[in-house]
C-alpha cells in the first residue's frame, strides 16, 4: 500500500498500533543473552599492549596483535590467535618472532590469506643493523600456525632503507611490504617490495616506487594485493600543489612476471591536506581508498572513494560518506565480494571516541551503507575501527584503546580488545533519528530517538536471511533498563511519522502488523534479542504474515519508556530492512 500524505489516515495509522502494541506488551519475559558478537580480548593482558590495533581474518581463523606485547622479552610483540568451533571463537596460539626480539614492534602490520600469516616488525634489526624492519612469515599447519621466514629488504644495509614493514599485504603467492621511511629516491619519498613464493620459499622480486617519486610524499603508507593487482598509497603526495599533501593512490599489475605502474589515482575534489589513501583496499576490479581529512563543501567529512576497472583503466566511480555525516569514517578499510566496512575510530555514540564500523554493500555497480556496528560496551577513546578485516560477512575490529581487561586502579591502562561482528549481507538499517525528534530529541547516530538512556535505540541483524537456515538474529540496544518491549514488522514503509517519542516508519501494506510475542524485557543490559527460529515463528500466523523466500519485511522494536524525554512512555529503535532468501 502506497503512503497516503492525508494527515487523517496518518492519525488512524499511529492510532492502530498504538492499541495494539499497548495490547501485546501487557506482560514481560526476559531477553534472550545472545548477542550479535564475540569479545577477544589477550589472556595475559597488560596495559598499553594495544590489543587490536592491527588485525586479520581468514576462514576459521582471526587474528590480533599486541605490537607492545612484554612477554618473554620488552616491547617484543605478538600476535593472538583465534580459532572458531561452530557459532563460537575462542584463543588457540600465541605467535612471537623467532627469536623473540625486545623494540621489534612484532604484529605493527598484519595480513592472512590461505594458510599463510605476515606478521611485521618494523623497528626490528637485521644482521646486526637496527631499526631496519622486517617481517616474519608463518604457514598453517594443521591447527597450528608455525614460523616459516624472515623476509626483510634485499638493500637493508643501504642508509636510505630503513622502517621495512610499516604496511604488509599478502593474497596467494604475493606479499607486498610498504615502506614510508626509505629515502632511496628522495627523502621519505618511500617504497614498497614485492615478495612471491617460489618453490616453497618466499623471495624479493620488487621494489616498487611512485612514478612521479616526491620528497616526504610517504608512498607504502598503506598498500594492497589481490591477484595481479597492486596498490599503495602516497598520503602526502602534493600532485603538483605545493604542501597540499592531498595525497594519491598508484595502481601497479603484474604481466610476464614483471610489476609495472599503470596509473596513478586521484579524487575529483581533492584539497589541502586530504591525504587519500589514508587506508585502502582492492579487491578484482574495485579499490577502494579512504580520504580521513577531507572537506566536502568546506566541511570537514571524511569520505571513501571507489575507484572501478572499466575498459582497462581505473576511474573514480563513487565517492562514500557516513549515513550521519560523521568525521573520521575511513581509518581502517576492508572489503570481500559485495560487502566493505570501514573503521571511524572518531564516532561518539557509545562514548566519545568509542569508534565504530560502517557497513557498505553493492547493489550492481553501486555501493550503499546498510549498517552501523557500534560495540554495546564501549567507552570512551577505545578507537574501535582503527583496525578492520572481513571475511565472508564475518569482520574483526580492533579497539586498541580499551580497558576491558585492566585491573581497576588503572582506568585508561590502553590493554585494548577486538570484536568479531557478523553482517547480515540481506538487511539494511534505515529510519533513524538525526533531524528533529518528536521533542527535540535527535540522535545524530543511525539509531532511533534519544530515550531515557540518553541514547537512541539502535535495531540492528546479524547471519544469514536464508528461510532454510533460519539462523537470522535481530538484536536492539541502547534501551531503557528492565522495560517491556516487542518487535513487530509491517510489509511496506513510508516517510518518518511522530509515534511516542519515536518515528514510525513501517506500515501496515496489505498484510497488517505481525507482533513477535511474548514481549521481552530488556533487562540490566538495555538490549533485547529475536532468533535464530525467527522465522519458523512466523509460520503459525494467517498466511499473508508468514515470511517466505523472495519475500521482503521491515522491523521496528517498540519498547516501553516512562521517564523518556518527550512524555509519551513509550519509544521506537530505527528499523531494518531484510530481504529473505530461500
Amino acid at each position: 500500500m502506497k503512503y497516503n500524505s492525508n494527515s487523517t489516515s496518518r492519525r488512524t495509522a499511529q492510532g492502530n498500533v498504538v492499541l495494539a502494541l499497548l495490547f501485546a506488551a501487557s506482560s514481560s519475559t526476559q531477553a534472550s543473552a545472545q548477542v550479535l558478537e564475540h569479545h577477544l580480548t589477550a589472556f595475559d593482558a597488560s596495559t598499553q599492549d594495544y590489543f587490536g590495533e592491527s588485525t586479520a581474518i581468514i576462514p576459521g581463523w582471526a587474528f590480533a596483535a599486541t605490537k607492545y606485547d612484554f612477554a618473554v622479552v620488552p616491547w617484543s610483540g605478538a600476535v593472538h590467535v583465534f580459532r572458531q568451533s561452530g557459532s563460537g571463537w575462542g584463543f588457540s596460539q600465541k605467535l612471537k618472532s623467532v627469536p623473540p626480539v625486545g623494540l621489534t614492534t612484532f604484529g605493527n602490520a598484519i595480513a592472512a590469506s590461505g594458510d599463510w600469516l605476515a606478521v611485521a616488525a618494523f623497528n626490528e634489526s637485521v644482521q646486526g643493523v637496527p631499526g631496519k624492519g622486517a617481517v616474519h612469515v608463518f604457514q598453517r599447519q594443521g591447527d597450528d600456525w608455525v614460523y616459516q621466514q624472515k623476509l626483510f629488504a634485499s638493500d637493508y644495509a643501504s642508509a636510505a632503507t630503513t622502517s621495512f614493514g610499516s604496511t604488509v599485504d599478502i593474497h596467494g603467492p604475493t606479499i607486498v611490504v610498504g615502506t614510508v621511511e626509505d629515502h632511496t629516491l628522495q627523502y621519505l619519498a618511500g617504497t614498497a617490495y614485492v615478495f612471491e613464493l617460489q618453490g616453497g620459499t618466499w623471495a624479493q622480486t620488487s621494489k616498487l616506487y611512485a612514478s612521479d617519486f616526491e620528497y616526504g610524499a610517504f608512498f607504502g603508507y598503506d598498500v594492497a594485493v589481490h591477484g595481479d593487482t597492486i596498490v599503495a598509497s602516497a598520503t602526502d603526495e602534493d600532485n603538483g600543489v605545493m604542501d597540499s599533501n592531498q595525497g594519491a593512490v598508484y595502481v601497479f599489475e603484474r604481466a610476464g612476471g614483471s610489476w609495472t605502474q599503470v596509473q596513478k589515482l586521484t579524487h575529483h575534489d581533492s584539497g589541502q591536506f586530504d591525504r587519500l589513501g589514508f587506508a585502502l583496499d582492492v579487491e578484482g576490479d574495485t579499490i577502494f581508498a579512504s580520504s580521513v581529512f577531507h572537506k566536502h563543501n568546506g566541511v570537514q567529512q571524511s569520505a571513501v572513494y571507489v575507484f572501478t576497472k572499466q575498459g582497462g583503466s581505473w576511474v573514480e566511480t563513487q565517492e562514500l560518506f557516513a549515513a550521519d555525516d560523521m568525521y573520521g569514517m575511513g581509518r581502517g578499510i576492508s572489503v570481500s565480494g559485495d560487502l566493505a566496512v570501514f573503521g571511524h575510530v572518531a564516532d561518539s555514540k557509545a562514548a566519545p571516541g568509542a569508534g565504530a564500523v560502517h557497513v557498505f554493500r553493492r547493489a550492481g555497480p553501486i555501493w550503499s551503507q546498510i549498517g552501523k556496528f557500534v560495540a554495546p560496551d564501549g567507552g570512551p577513546v577505545d578507537y574501535l575501527g582503527l583496525s578492520v578485516a572481513i571475511e565472508g560477512a564475518t569482520v574483526v575490529v580492533g579497539a586498541s584503546r580499551d580497558d576491558v581487561a585492566c585491573p581497576s586502579q588503572f582506568a585508561n591502562c590502553d590493554s585494548g580488545s577486538a570484536y568479531l561482528f557478523r553482517i547480515a549481507p540481506q538487511a539494511e538499517q534505515y529510519c533513524s533519528c538525526p533531524g528533529i525528534g518528536p521533542c527535540g530529541n535527535h540522535d545524530a547516530f543511525v539509531g532511533g530517538c534519544l530515550n531515557s538512556s540518553a541514547k537512541g535505540a539502535v535495531l540492528s541483524a546479524g547471519g544469514s536471511s536464508s528461510v532454510l537456515l533460519d539462523e537470522l538474529v535481530i538484536e536492539s540496544r541502547w534501551l531503557p533498563t528492565d522495560r517491556v518491549g516487542i518487535l513487530f514488522m509491517g510489509s511496506d514503509f513510508g516517510p518518518p511519522i511522530p509515534f511516542g517519542d519515536g518515528m514510525l516508519c513501517i506500515r501496515a501494506g496489505t498484510t497488517g502488523f505481525q507482533r513477535f510475542l511474548p514481549p521481552k524485557n530488556s533487562g540490566t543490559s538495555g538490549s533485547m534479542t529475536w532468533g535464530p527460529g525467527l522465522i519458523a515463528s512466523t509460520q503459525s500466523n494467517p498466511p499473508l504474515t508468514q515470511i517466505s523466500a523472495g519475500q521482503t519485511w521491515h522491523f521496528q522494536n517498540w519498547f516501553r519508556d516512562p521517564s523518556g524525554p518527550c512524555g509519551s512512555t513509550y519509544n521506537l529503535s530505527n528499523a531494518l530492512k531484510i530481504q529473505f532468501l530461500p
